[in-house]
C-alpha cells in the first residue's frame, strides 16, 4: 500500500522552490527593493521567477492536503489522480526538458493507492 504520496509531493514542492530561489536568486532582491507590489509587470524573467516559486508553494499545499487525507485514512477523490495525470502529461508535452517528469512518481502512486479501510474489509 502506498501511503506517502503527500510526502512525495511535499518533497517535490520543496525541491522546486529551492531550485527557483537558486536559479532566480538575482531577481528576488530586485522585487523586494521595489516593495513587491506590482513589481512583476511585463518582464518575462520576473514572471518566470514568480510562477516557478508560486507553483512550488502550491505543490506544498497540495502535498500537505494529500498527506493529511492519508493520515486520516480517507479515500482520495478519483478526480485527483486524473488531474495529476493530465497536468503531468500536459506539462511533459509542453515542456519536456523540465522536472515535470518527476510528477509521474506521485501520479502513479495515486493510481496504485488503496484505502486502508477498503483493504481491511476485503481481507
Amino acid at each position: 500500500m502506498i501511503n506517502r504520496i503527500g510526502k512525495i509531493i511535499i518533497i517535490l514542492g520543496i525541491i522546486h522552490s529551492i531550485f527557483g530561489f537558486i536559479f532566480f536568486r538575482n531577481i528576488f532582491p530586485e522585487l523586494v527593493r521595489e516593495m513587491l507590489f506590482n513589481s512583476i509587470k511585463y518582464q518575462l524573467d520576473r514572471q518566470t521567477a514568480f510562477w516557478f516559486i508560486y507553483f512550488g508553494f502550491a505543490t506544498l499545499i497540495i502535498g500537505g492536503l494529500i498527506d493529511w487525507i492519508e493520515h486520516k485514512n480517507l479515500e482520495l477523490p478519483s478526480f485527483l489522480k486524473w488531474s495529476f495525470l493530465a497536468i503531468t502529461l500536459l506539462g511533459c508535452f509542453i515542456m519536456p526538458i523540465s522536472g515535470i517528469w518527476l510528477f509521474f512518481i506521485p501520479t502513479i502512486c495515486l493510481f496504485l493507492r488503496r484505502n486502508n479501510k477498503l483493504a481491511i474489509k476485503s481481507s
